[in-house]
């Protein structure tokens, strides 16, 4: 019905059905740490995230430190 519908051949359908699921597949299979690619790619953008955070904190202090410095502290 589908098929029909979207004027599609069944074998055409069956095809994508098959990469589609695959694709599906693959992005919960384990790594060899036994986190899934999409939990990998998450942790990456944390880590990220945490570098930026990290960054902004020394950069903080610095000038904080070069205020205290200044006011003869």
């Amino acid at each position: 019905d589908i098929c029909k519908k979207y004027d599609i051949s069944v074998g055409n359908f069956y095809k994508w059905q098959e990469k589609f699921l695959k694709a599906a597949l693959e992005g919960f299979k384990k790594s060899e740490e036994g986190a899934t690619k999409a939990e990998l790619r998450k942790i990456a953008e944390q880590e990220q995230k945490i570098q930026k955070m990290q960054a902004a904190i020394t950069e903080i202090i610095q000038e904080n430190i070069e205020l205290k410095k200044s006011l003869g502290e």
